[in-house]
């Protein structure tokens, strides 16, 4: 089963209709979509199992989930937005006002239809224009069935792509289709449109919401994620849980059992020392009373051919295959469609690896509390004192020299780097943020990057503790918290600690795919050089081809992790031959 899918047109009702009248046969099955909303300016074609919520009064449909309170979640079962006959900005932050969820909210407000992305963007929602209709789409499948379009690929997309590695903006690469970002919402009226974000990490890192206190800090984290985790995932059946062993996958399990929800586990297992946790697995399986399965890599070779079906951008790395081919036979053999991973949890919970927690506890709260950090940052990093504060005062008198993104330059034609990120609307940080406030919602807007709604196969994949509410209280949290003892996710930990084996919430190793990832790298250097040095991105000039070449050609084991970089391009690469690019 794969994920839900919709499409939605929106435009002045002649014109809409015209469009309609236009499809050949009118209600021909595409993907499997079916009308659910019918206005004389707004039209939803979605699968059957997606979740819908119409307003009242025909005032539009919620795609997706909405919930109500962030302690004691239940979800929304009908809607009034009274505020929506006035400005869109009204209109999409009555969405947000006391409810949260993973939804697309198609508003009709007086001529005007507004299109509302929750936070999470656990949804996702791309737009376009055909003739003077709007169109708002899941996947691209989708508009390819309605749309017939010969867009080619956006040049300056690639550039983007290849110089601002991870920074997912509205920029699609497929010219003429964008994406909606998470927390933003477009209006439009007749041919003119206008984009606004109504949510954007900033309000919660303000002085008015900082929680300063560790032990509410824990107790806070602790009531809601074991909440809203659960909320999201109630509604499945036989759900799988991604657990690694790690901290952040074992959170979400403690709170599906803490829940009553019953779950099946998995643990993908590595032909080498660095990717077996099976250890940490099991004992949180244990002491949650879950059933483990362990998945062991296989020896396949990767799939190095162009995807049959390409998306609006390129796909996660291939390096990656090994676990989605376990994952994906996994659920054929249970008969399951759903995941649910702990992805995002470093991001949400603030873990990060500079001294910027040093220069926000000195800034916000004082010399003791300042040096205090550096102490948690000294054992954190496994440095002495003085290395921790000399990286700290540097980091001070850096300040706002700061980059808005940093660029990777390395295999690049001097043509292909772009100058400058595209905007994304969590990057306008405001005035005076503490810079551990900064990394830590640049986490965030990393993370998006490799979000995915569903696997090559199919199966949804769920992230629930990238909520609005779990995200808005972390947020809320000093950085120098989430250190506190020599920590990464010192909160985190602590809220949790009475759920979870102690190895695990003591632990202070990380599960890694680097022996799987070098082997996948030397076993297919002569493929890999086939793909680059005489493609797509050869032929733009956008590629070093001479520094790539020596890279694939030197022999023995990498010396650097410049192979994952490889790899990166190699998905563009297969991307752009599928898009006949």
């Amino acid at each position: 089963m794969n994920a839900p899918r919709f499409l939605a047109a929106t435009g002045e009702p002649e014109a809409l209709r015209a469009w309609l009248s236009g499809l050949v046969p009118p209600e021909a099955p595409r993907q499997r979509l079916n009308r659910v909303f019918d206005g004389p300016d707004l039209v939803v074609y979605a699968t059957p199992e997606t979740d819908l919520l119409p307003l009242e009064e025909e005032r539009g449909l919620i795609v997706g989930r909405l919930y109500r309170g962030t302690e004691e979640c239940e979800v929304v079962g009908s809607l009034t937005l009274s505020e929506s006959r006035h400005a869109a900005w009204s209109c999409g932050r009555s969405l947000l006002d006391g409810k949260w969820g993973q939804y697309i909210g198609f508003l009709r407000d007086g001529g005007a239809v507004t299109v509302v992305r929750d936070p999470s963007g656990a949804v996702p929602v791309h737009f376009s224009r055909c003739g003077a209709i709007q169109l708002y789409f899941s996947h691209g499948q989708v508009i390819d069935s309605f749309a017939s379009s010969d867009a080619g690929i956006d040049e300056e997309f690639l550039r983007q792509w290849l110089t601002f590695p991870f920074l997912r903006t509205a920029r699609t690469g497929i010219a003429g289709r964008s994406e909606l970002l998470p927390g933003t919402l477009r209006s439009s009226s007749g041919k003119s449109a206008s984009i606004k974000a109504i949510w954007t990490p900033w309000r919660s890192t303000s002085v008015e919401r900082r929680i300063v206190d560790f032990d509410e800090a824990a107790r806070r984290l602790r009531a809601v994620a074991l909440a809203t985790v659960p909320a999201q995932i109630g509604h499945l059946t036989r759900p799988i849980v991604e657990l690694s062993g790690g901290l952040d996958s074992s959170i979400v399990a403690a709170c599906l059992f803490k829940a009553g929800k019953g779950f099946e586990a998995v643990n993908f297992v590595t032909r080498a020392p660095d990717g077996d946790e099976r250890d940490y697995a099991r004992a949180v399986a244990d002491s949650l009373d879950a059933g483990l399965s362990e998945l062991m890599e296989d020896g396949a070779p990767l799939d190095l051919s162009a995807p049959c079906a390409p998306g609006l951008r390129p796909p996660l790395s291939p390096v990656l295959q090994p676990l989605r081919r376990a994952l994906a036979g996994h659920a054929r053999a249970i008969g399951t469609h759903d995941f649910v991973t702990g992805a995002g949890g470093d991001n949400i919970f603030c873990y990060l690896t500079t001294a910027a927690p040093i220069v926000d506890a000195v800034s916000e709260a004082g010399i003791p509390a300042g040096l205090a950090t550096m102490q948690d940052v000294a054992a954190l990093g496994d440095c002495t004192l003085w290395t921790a504060g000399g990286l700290a005062l540097r980091k001070r008198l850096r300040g706002s020299r700061r980059p808005l993104w940093k660029a990777d330059r390395r295999y690049l034609a001097p043509q292909a780097v772009a100058e400058h990120p595209d905007p994304h609307p969590w990057l306008e940080r405001p005035e005076g943020v503490p810079a551990g406030k900064i990394e830590h919602v640049e986490s965030l807007v990393r993370v998006q990057h490799f979000l995915e709604p569903e696997y090559p196969g199919g199966d949804r994949v769920h992230h629930p503790l990238l909520n609005q509410p779990l995200t808005e209280l972390c947020l809320s949290i000093p950085s120098w918290l989430w250190v506190r003892g020599g920590r990464n996710r010192a909160v985190a930990r602590a809220a949790f600690e009475d759920l979870l084996p102690a190895a695990v919430v003591r632990r202070r190793t990380k599960g890694r795919l680097e022996s799987m990832c070098v082997r996948a790298f030397s076993s297919n250097r002569k493929r890999l050089a086939e793909i680059l040095l005489d493609g797509g991105l050869a032929r733009r000039g956008l590629i070093d081809r001479s520094a790539l070449e020596a890279y694939l050609r030197r022999a023995g084991q990498p010396a650097d992790d410049s192979y994952y970089r490889v790899f990166d391009l190699v998905s563009l690469e297969l991307w752009l031959a599928a898009r006949r690019g």
